[in-house]
């Protein structure tokens, strides 16, 4: 079964699925454009910060915690509501929220004032053309139109929950992958391993809404280094950090990700780049350096998952 792979407006912006970003500032940003706040003095009335706040130059608030976790409260609130909403007009709106869009920019896409989508959303008239709607918003006409949740499909944004919540849910999926594992036969191709997983994920009422509530899926990939060969692979994918800079030239940064997809032990992956890089003259990391990189890494897995998705794409073409 080949992935879902949907045609995208260039002038919609495409909402995480999983509300999530490098830095706290970021995320909570995308939340608020979500509940649709307004931005003025946000940050104070939510009380993520206090009402007399000294910042010093260039670092952000520290955010209250409880504060934080009463934003995803919010946002996991409008998610179930997302899964029952009973009128189009509730729809349509949930469905721009989740593409953090306007009515303006809905307009433009369709060809009509913002004025009529305005209304269209306050339930007062009907779109004659619910198809290229539903196709501009990225949700499945049927939702759109009827509403269910057995409407969404697994990779759909509409009602992914964030914080523990999401947690929650991808640790439930977790325990029902390894129940679909333990099943197969021995001897699988790990190609096959993963379309099967993905077909059960995509067709499976159960999974498929443990799945989209998660933001994702579990897949089964050896190759990752990690501590599982388990690993969470998120239907749109968080990527690294552009702040994540190194101090070593491009090509040696491709030498480090290939030593590190050799499988063999961090010391013998540092003697190795460190008797290639010296051969050529080139500035490589230190061992400490690497540790630390293979630390964050796994940081990285644990909160992110993986982008797998090209994998798991070509695994179920061919098994198709």
């Amino acid at each position: 079964m080949v992935a879902t792979i949907y045609n995208i407006d260039s002038y919609l912006e495409t909402a995480m699925s999983q509300f999530a970003a490098y830095t706290t500032p970021e995320a909570v940003e995308i939340k608020r454009q979500f509940l649709r706040e307004p931005k003025k003095e946000f940050l104070r009335i939510a009380g993520l910060v206090p009402d007399v706040v000294q910042r010093r130059a260039g670092r952000h608030h520290r955010y209250d915690e409880q504060a934080l976790k009463a934003l995803d409260d919010k946002v996991n609130a409008k998610a179930v509501h997302a899964e029952t909403a009973a009128t189009f007009a509730e729809r349509l709106q949930l469905a721009r929220d989740y593409q953090l869009t306007t009515d303006a920019q809905i307009g433009r896409a369709m060809r009509v004032s913002r004025e009529l989508v305005r209304q269209w959303c306050a339930g007062m008239v009907y779109p004659r053309d619910t198809a290229r709607l539903a196709d501009i918003m990225q949700v499945p006409e049927a939702w759109l139109v009827h509403g269910g949740e057995e409407r969404l499909p697994a990779d759909s944004p509409i009602g992914v929950r964030v914080g523990d919540e999401a947690m929650l849910f991808r640790a439930i999926l977790r325990e029902q992958t390894e129940t679909l594992l333990q099943g197969m036969p021995k001897g699988v191709p790990t190609a096959d391993i993963q379309a099967s997983i993905e077909e059960q994920v995509r067709t499976d009422a159960h999974l498929s809404q443990l799945a989209r509530r998660a933001g994702g899926r579990w897949h089964f990939n050896p190759m990752v280094r990690h501590d599982d060969v388990l690993v969470f692979a998120p239907w749109v994918p968080i990527h690294e950090h552009g702040l994540s800079k190194r101090f070593w030239s491009d090509d040696v940064e491709a030498l480090v990700a290939d030593k590190m997809a050799s499988g063999e032990s961090i010391y013998g992956i540092w003697q190795e780049l460190k008797r290639e890089c010296e051969a050529k003259g080139w500035q490589y990391p230190t061992k400490i350096a690497l540790y630390k990189r293979v630390e964050k890494l796994r940081e990285r897995i644990a909160r992110f998952g993986i982008d797998l998705n090209d994998a798991i794409a070509q695994a179920c073409a061919a098994v198709a």
